[in-house]
Order: C-alpha cells, then structure tokens, then sequence
C-alpha cells in the first residue's frame, strides 16, 4: 500500500511537470521595424514579431532570444524577458530589441536594390510549466519589398 501511495504521488509531480505538448511549430513573422537608438559601434532596432500558434492550448512565454539573417547572412541577436502568452489557435505581436553593428547596416543599406529582401528568424521562446523549464524553436522566413525609389520618382536622381 504504501508503494502504491509513493507511486500516485511520482506521478502526479512528474504530470505537473511535463511541458504543454506543441503539436506544431509556432511561426514567427517580423510585423513592424523601426530604429529604436543609435550609436557609433552597434545600432538598436526595434522589431515587432508576430508570433502564431496553431495549437489547440495557448503558449506561454518567460522571454525569448533570436537570430536574424538577412540575404542568408546573420544580421543581428536579440533577447526579452518579457512574459506573453500566444492565445491558442491565435497569434501574438511581441516588441524585441535587435542590436546590430553599425558598420554591418551600413553596408548591407548601401548594397540594396529593389526587389526583395529575403530575411530569417531563427530562436527559441522559454517556457516554465510546473517544475520544469523548456525552450520551444521557432523559425519563420519571408521577404521584405524594397521600391525601386527613382523609378517611382520618374528617374530623379539618375545620371
């Protein structure tokens, strides 16, 4: 009897520590940038992700960290350690910092073009759930349209 009590007690911690299962991975989206501060050596930007959850659970978040890549090439690292939750079946918008060397952007401003601007968001989002602490990936690509400006302008500025 008293085993079987020890066992029920086991099973219960160990039921209270499992993560919420995540049947599929979250996707990540970049909704919004804007420069947040900057600096002679590294530039802060501010960056809205949006994430979605396809889950029939919500997930909740302690804070996040990433990579972002742009034209295959990493670009910039950012962490929070804000709290959020991911409604269930729903998406989330979460304000991060991305620092950047300065002598990167300007080299990656200089050498656009029109056309597209293929980025990527690699990391992972944090997780407490009982006893237990777990990181869940996230990734998620796409591309950000860059004008052709003296084209809209009707060639102003070419020689």
């Amino acid at each position: 009897m008293r085993w079987s009590w020890l066992a029920l007690v086991m099973l219960t911690v160990a039921a209270c520590t499992l993560p919420d299962a995540t049947d599929y991975p979250l996707e990540v989206q970049l909704a919004d940038l804007r420069f947040a501060e900057a600096g002679l050596l590294e530039q802060s930007i501010g960056l809205d992700l949006r994430f979605t959850n396809p889950n029939p659970q919500p997930i909740r978040a302690e804070g996040l960290r990433f990579v972002m890549e742009i034209g295959g090439r990493r670009f910039g690292t950012g962490v929070s350690d804000a709290a959020f939750e991911i409604p269930r079946l729903g998406e989330a918008v979460v304000p991060v910092v991305i620092r950047v060397q300065t002598g990167e952007l300007i080299n990656r401003l200089l050498a656009m073009e029109a056309g597209e601007l293929d980025y990527r968001i690699t990391g992972d989002l944090f997780q407490a759930t009982g006893l237990a602490r777990r990181a869940v990936a996230f990734s998620g690509a796409s591309a950000i349209v860059i004008p052709d400006l003296p084209g809209l302008l009707g060639g102003a500025g070419r020689s």
